[in-house]
């Protein structure tokens, strides 16, 4: 029996899609602007078990693009924000949040019963790291790839990381895969679009990324419709 909240989903991919859906372990490492929308549209598609991996707390220059950043929640932890927030969206969601800097020492046993992950994480050695051992261990991975400095979300593009282009990012991830001896097999979602001139501005050196509200969501959403088609249509 689907129950109401679920009847809309189950109108589109039938009821032995949900049902996949809500048997499938999907971990989200990175809960910013792209990993946010991610577990947001995950949970509202029917997932029943989510594994949310971040080590930080939300600043104020995150309200232009997170989903659960706002002045009241500003210094507060992201993993116990959105445990929060999804089981509101499902009170019987089993979610399991690791307050953690997601790294090869931790990854085994973090991972541990997950075969569905997306990969939302800034840092490249974390990223490569996760990549190369999902890759290994038969865990189906969706990469999001660089999402700053992007205006048009009608370049962005998924497909298997093989194909990325025009992503300085994507570049500098296969190049670093390569030499573990991965060319391909990794799902990724990326932007051809070429990224726009930093702006300079007085301060540290190492200036942020610029960022705007759309694109993380748009690249974050898509990687969740990877997963979500995989899932229901396997």
């Amino acid at each position: 029996m689907v129950n109401e909240r679920d009847s809309r989903t189950a109108l589109l991919i039938g009821k032995e899609g949900l049902s996949k859906l809500r048997e499938a372990r999907i971990a989200v490492i990175g809960l910013g602007g792209v990993g946010g929308y991610a577990v947001e549209a995950l949970v509202r598609a029917g997932i029943a078990e989510i594994l949310l991996v971040d080590f930080d707390r939300v600043q104020e220059s995150n309200i232009n693009r997170q989903l659960i950043a706002d002045y009241d929640s500003i210094g507060m932890l992201k993993t116990e924000l959105y445990a929060r927030r999804l089981t509101k969206l499902d009170p019987q969601l089993i979610v399991c949040s690791q307050t953690c800097f997601l790294d090869s020492s931790n990854m085994a046993e973090l991972l541990d019963g997950y075969h569905y992950v997306i990969d939302a994480i800034d840092s490249l050695n974390s990223k490569i790291d996760l990549l190369d051992y999902c890759h290994r261990n038969n865990k189906f991975v969706v990469s999001v790839l660089g999402a700053g400095r992007r205006l048009d979300p009608s370049l962005v593009r998924s497909g298997d990381i093989s194909q990325s282009s025009a992503c300085p990012l994507a570049r500098r991830v296969r190049k670093s895969l390569r030499e573990r001896g991965i060319t391909s097999g990794i799902s990724a979602v990326w932007s051809i679009e070429e990224a726009s001139p930093a702006v300079k501005e007085q301060g540290p050196d190492r200036s942020p990324i610029g960022s705007i509200s759309y694109m993380p969501a748009i690249m974050g959403l898509t990687a969740a419709s990877i997963l979500i088609r995989k899932i229901s249509h396997s």
